[in-house]
């Protein structure tokens, strides 16, 4: 194929017509940038663009080349290619006029053979962590063909990840790439990742013989389950519907705070800032002995007292505070460890401290399009208590007496001293950048882009891993944009009730059922309660549940009749049928 190319100094940019394009291997991708204009002042928009290859005998240069129809001509070689060649020499003395570019004459430049012209892409067959500073070898899908193949690396992979594999020569059916690491950071290569092309290579080879040189550490047999369990769950917290481009920018980025994730179910992560437990003053140590309950379920308890001792949570106590444990069968059919902490709250003094409305948080979602929310792996106990209060959380089993290291559920204060905390931890980003509720994290973009997004998720994950907290990666979602937030669904529509926990209201039994008349207005209690929870959707809520309202009321007797039960129907048609408030676009 004869390609008719031009040598333009005066171009700022190279310029290959689509029908050279379409012969060689370089995609075609889209153009975002602004118009070009031709040198006859003619104004002209772009197809596209491709990232080629430019070789001159031993010489290469690569870049950015538009995608425009030429007359005449194939190739137009800006300034932007030709410098990367050195010099450019015109000698109009000549019998003819000779071009060097470089140290080759261009008349010296022979067609290229098309078929070692095409390349291939290059790419893992499986993910490989490469530590910080170091060579790892990559297993990679062998390249076709029979001949020793020249391998170019991708600039995107040393721009984006710190990976280099320079250009180097192949051997037919290579099974393995050596990849270098050059940045102070482990970094994770994932399984399909293009590390480069490759073409046929068929001039000759100058070998060089190393003595006794090191062997290049071997592939792993086997990635740390861990890593390839926190990789998988990582795949599943991102937005699938993003684009390619974005997903990658996003995991690279959590790749980055890796610290932040734990990296199996029993790490916990250590807040740098002690909590404490305000007594009232003349309290004295509660001391109670364990529940006879407690001996038939020794075993379970030794299992846990033994999980917590090994995740630093819990130690060996001689307090003189001793309080039961209740084990709390869940519905998944595991036991929830309780510490029945009734009389310790009674002697302690109130944290006032506020907790934010839900309705305060779910007004602040205006305008968001994407969400993030991030959920601490037992966020309580990843704050510390000082030595002289870890006696009072002391506890008792059938074995002997332990005491908590960090915050325990069931303290009446734990709620306000970890929304504190996560308040102080967080600092301005709360309100601006992120929402706190007790131990979920959301982060907001108000903003409808995604670089904003990633900037304040950026934010966020670095105050949290300055603190030393650590999250549950599978209990993450990132970049979502329509997202499961205290209840309700919330996406750039507005909010509407998650139709999950509109199935207990639809569920929810007659409250004439009750063996007592103190049972019946329990029940109709907690299906106000449940109603209560999203009035924001129902119009007329006073009005609508007056009737049942009543029924609560001390000293009124419980008459159920056509009143009561026309407002029970109601409240639970109108629920049932709730429409999504729309966001309150503020302007300023």
């Amino acid at each position: 194929m004869v390609v008719k190319a031009v040598v333009d100094t005066g171009a700022v940019i190279t310029i290959i017509s689509p029908k050279l394009l379409k012969c060689t291997q370089f995609a075609l991708e889209s153009w975002h940038g602004p118009n070009i204009v031709m040198a006859n002042g003619e104004t002209v928009s772009p197809m596209g663009a491709a990232y080629i290859t430019v070789t001159l005998h031993n010489k290469m240069a690569m870049g950015t080349a538009l995608v425009l129809q030429m007359e005449d001509i194939d190739l137009l070689l800006g300034i932007d290619f030709l410098k990367q060649f050195g010099k450019l020499h015109i000698d109009y003395q000549a019998s003819k006029t000779l071009i060097t570019v470089g140290d080759l004459p261009l008349n010296l430049i022979e067609p290229q053979n098309m078929e070692l012209a095409k390349s291939r892409k290059i790419q893992t067959t499986d993910g490989v962590n490469i530590p910080a500073f170091s060579i790892r070898h990559v297993p990679i899908v062998s390249p076709s063909g029979t001949e020793t193949q020249l391998f170019t690396p991708s600039r995107r992979l040393m721009l984006n990840k710190a990976l280099t594999v320079g250009h180097a020569l192949l051997p037919a059916q290579a099974t393995t790439v050596p990849i270098a690491n050059i940045s102070d950071q482990e970094v994770w290569l994932d399984k399909g990742s293009t590390l480069g092309t490759t073409q046929n290579y068929n001039k000759q080879v100058i070998s060089c013989d190393f003595d006794e040189a090191l062997p290049l550490p071997d592939v792993p047999e086997k990635t740390d389950e861990a890593q390839l369990r926190f990789f998988e769950d990582l795949e599943q917290a991102i937005n699938a519907d993003l684009s390619e481009e974005d997903r990658m920018t996003l995991k690279d980025m959590l790749k980055h705070h890796m610290s932040c994730f734990a990296s199996n179910s029993k790490e916990v992560g250590r807040c740098t800032v002690a909590e404490r437990i305000h007594l009232k003053e003349g309290a004295q140590p509660v001391q109670r002995g364990p529940y006879p309950s407690a001996w038939k379920a020794r075993k379970i308890m030794q299992t846990q007292v033994g999980d917590m001792l090994d995740a630093d949570i819990i130690e060996i106590s001689h307090s003189a505070w001793s309080v039961p444990v209740v084990l709390i069968l869940k519905p998944d059919g595991t036991w929830r460890f309780s510490v029945d902490y009734r009389g310790l709250n009674e002697v302690t003094v109130r944290n006032v401290y506020p907790l934010p409305r839900i309705s305060d948080i779910l007004s602040k979602l205006q305008g968001a399009e994407f969400f993030s929310i991030m959920d601490l792996q037992s966020g309580y106990h990843q704050l510390p208590l000082r030595k002289e209060d870890r006696e009072k959380t002391a506890f008792v089993t059938p074995d002997r007496l332990y005491q908590f290291k960090v915050l325990p559920f069931g303290l009446a204060n734990v709620p306000s001293t970890f929304q504190s905390s996560m308040d102080i931890i967080l600092g301005g980003l709360r309100w601006t950048s992120c929402l706190v509720y007790l131990d979920d994290i959301v982060d907001i973009v108000y903003a409808p882009t995604f670089p904003s997004h990633l900037q304040r998720l950026n934010l966020v994950l670095s105050c949290l891993s300055k603190a030393g907290l650590k999250l549950k990666t599978s209990k993450c979602k990132f970049a979502m944009t329509t997202l499961k937030v205290l209840g309700h669904i919330v996406s750039r529509k507005g909010i509407s009730p998650d139709p999950e926990k509109l199935l207990a209201v639809a569920n929810f039994p007659s409250c004439v059922e009750g063996k007592t008349d103190a049972d019946k207005v329990k029940r109709v209690q907690r299906f106000l309660g449940l109603c209560s929870y999203y009035r924001i959707h129902i119009t007329g809520f006073s009005t609508m549940a007056l009737p049942l309202i009543l029924l609560t009321k001390k000293g009124q007797p419980f008459l159920w009749g056509e009143d009561q039960r026309k407002s029970f129907d109601l409240l639970k048609a109108a629920l049932l049928s709730a429409p999504i408030l729309a966001h309150i676009i503020r302007y300023p």
